[in-house]
């Protein structure tokens, strides 16, 4: 089964400009986490110099391989759009915000999570995860059972969910394959209370 974390959780964050930035970054990497399908190594690796940021979405360009990648393939490339149907769950509206909140304190640090306290340095992998896990918690989902992983199941399901085409779940997931996806990720979803961002973040 696939966990899901219900809009409730994301609405009661706002407005993201009086967040805490602890609360404002949890908020944008499980946003990031469930509209791009990714997994915590490939969010942990987003780069604000290789970021492509616009009014209506943003491109992040993958300089580093990450576990999908194929030798002599093309470096990777997520993109995110924003979430128009309601602001308080838009991606674009809290990364802004959050690039914003962070480029007085984060020197010369690229990445773009870097930790909430100081010295503000780039966060580790693991660090991810851990975050992950907090909100899982927060949202009241059993983390003994579902792991912060599953983010990805619940996402890719969730869309399939909502009749997005498979290829367009298998490119923003960086899946070669729909055999990877069906075999692991197309699962049912457990509830709590036209593209990716907007099958995933509507009721």
């Amino acid at each position: 089964m696939g966990c899901f974390i219900g809009p409730k959780y994301f609405t009661s964050l706002d407005p993201v400009e009086t967040l805490t930035l602890k609360d404002l970054t949890l908020k944008l990497l499980m946003l990031l986490l469930l509209v791009t399908g990714q997994r915590g190594q490939s969010i942990h690796l987003l780069n604000i110099v290789t970021m492509h940021l616009s009014d209506t979405s943003c491109v992040f360009n993958l300089t580093s391989h990450i576990k999908t990648s194929k030798p002599g393939k093309p470096a990777s490339a997520i993109t995110v759009q924003e979430f128009k149907q309601d602001c308080r769950m838009c991606p674009i509206k809290t990364l802004k915000e959050y690039l914003k909140r962070t480029d007085t304190i984060r020197g010369d640090e690229q990445q773009l999570f870097i930790s909430f306290v100081k010295p503000h340095k780039s966060v580790t992998r693991d660090t991810i995860s851990r975050w992950a896990k907090i909100v899982l918690q927060r949202s009241g989902i059993d983390t003994d059972l579902f792991t912060s992983h599953r983010t990805r199941a619940a996402s890719a399901s969730k869309a399939k969910q909502k009749d997005v085409p498979l290829d367009e779940i298998l490119s923003q997931a960086g899946w070669s394959t729909a055999d990877t996806f069906r075999k692991f990720y197309d699962k049912p979803i457990v509830s709590s209370n036209d593209h990716m961002v907007s099958a995933i973040l509507r009721n």
